[in-house]
């Protein structure tokens, strides 16, 4: 989807896409992230844009905002089946996975955006599918 906007007085089209709120919310809960760590994870989006997203009925982001936030979700709805309990989520999201090299999801997907969280959703992939590493 494009949108019209106007950028140092003249008007431009910019692709935007839509993504669930209360989905990224969930997800950012659930991941025990601040709206400054899902900003970080989500590719440097500031937090106060992150607040303004999760409080919206629909979100319109830029494309490749929306498919890390996509895939933040997805993680989020992975780890339920790999990691039942709030206790078994947090320790698998601090604990280092020799498939990050050595480093914890959360880590991964703090310092790497937005290419983190491709990398920890594959990994909880292969560990539903039981793909050995």
């Amino acid at each position: 989807m494009y949108v019209k906007m106007e950028l140092e007085g003249k008007e431009v089209s910019a692709a935007v896409d839509v993504i669930p709120p209360q989905k990224l919310r969930r997800a950012r809960v659930l991941l025990g992230l601040t709206q400054v760590e899902a900003g970080r994870a989500l590719g440097h989006v500031r937090p106060e844009t992150v607040s303004r997203w999760e409080g919206r009925s629909s979100a319109k982001v830029r494309p490749l905002h929306a498919r890390t936030a996509r895939y933040l979700i997805e993680i989020a709805r992975m780890l339920r089946d790999v990691a039942p309990t709030d206790e078994d989520r947090r320790r698998f999201l601090n604990s280092p996975q020799p498939d990050l090299r050595g480093k914890t999801p959360r880590q991964v997907m703090l310092e790497d955006p937005p290419f983190g969280a491709r990398q920890v959703y594959d990994l909880l992939g292969r560990i539903l599918h039981g793909v050995p590493s």
